[in-house]
């Protein structure tokens, strides 16, 4: 067992329900490694760091979504390997990616958010402090059960499509509450549908002087099955980092948000309240 104290709540999450297979660590375990995760970046000054200055972040924010760090401790909370217990913990977190087949942290070195459900952990984000090595993925996650759509408030039907979960958080920040992430880079047809039901008729997403982020000929054709309109924003800057933007930037995202959304007939919800 985990050697700290149990999680309370963090975001909501909207996904199918969960495997039964190592459901137990799951609901007892996982939130225990949430903590330790939390408070590993709360006793990490560079990484923290990094959460604040780069993703933007506040301590208010890091505390409420219990943000962490995979600072590579997890092995010594856990049972010796040897041990009995040892093993059957390991190997349901192997079995839930936290662990690689390695027994090595799949996170590790990773910025990390729990994704919740119901005061139920279904998924982990891990977004890479460092650079990562020339063709690897910045971001990881380990889910527990299907991939899922990550989301802070009840979207209305317009959707902004953001890079990751961490944006969605910066991006409420700044009155922007309809903000959505999915752990894959792709968008799939589970997400369509997912969106679907919340009632999402238009996702916004972003693109820069390389393009966007995702298949954007891909994601229309799976869109359009359930009939969700992609509204493009250009923007000449990734859409990254969004907690630390300047006056300026927001003010071109915010103009271009409003025409992109006027030219399909719907206001830009920032401006409904």
């Amino acid at each position: 067992m985990l050697h700290t104290s149990r999680l309370d709540t963090t975001p909501r999450l909207f996904t199918h329900p969960l495997l039964e297979r190592d459901k137990f660590v799951i609901e007892q375990e996982i939130p225990l490694l949430i903590k330790h995760y939390h408070e590993c970046l709360l006793d990490s000054p560079k990484p923290l760091a990094f959460v604040k200055n780069t993703l933007g972040l506040s301590l208010s924010q890091v505390k409420t979504h219990d943000v962490g760090f995979a600072d590579r401790s997890l092995s010594l909370q856990l049972p010796r390997p040897k041990a009995i217990d040892g093993k059957k913990l390991r190997g349901s977190l192997k079995r839930l990616s936290i662990l690689n087949a390695t027994g090595h942290e799949s996170m590790r070195g990773c910025i990390t958010l729990p994704i919740i459900e119901d005061n139920q952990p279904v998924a982990v984000f891990g977004l890479r402090y460092d650079r990562p090595r020339r063709g690897a993925s910045p971001t990881k996650h380990s889910c527990f059960g299907v991939n899922p759509i990550f989301t802070l408030q009840g979207l209305g039907a317009v959707a902004l499509r953001c890079n990751h979960p961490l944006d969605v958080i910066a991006l409420d920040k700044y009155g922007y509450q309809n903000g959505y992430s999915e752990l894959e880079d792709e968008m799939s047809e589970l997400s369509c549908d997912m969106l679907h039901q919340l009632g999402v008729s238009i996702i916004v997403y972003f693109s820069d002087p390389m393009g966007a982020s995702f298949n954007v000929h891909n994601a229309k054709t799976l869109a359009a099955r359930y009939n969700i309109m992609l509204c493009e924003v250009r923007l000449p800057y990734k859409v990254m980092n969004i907690g630390k933007w300047d006056a300026l930037q927001w003010k071109v995202f915010e103009a271009r948000l409003t025409r992109a959304l006027s030219s399909v007939g719907v206001r830009n919800e920032r401006y409904q309240a």
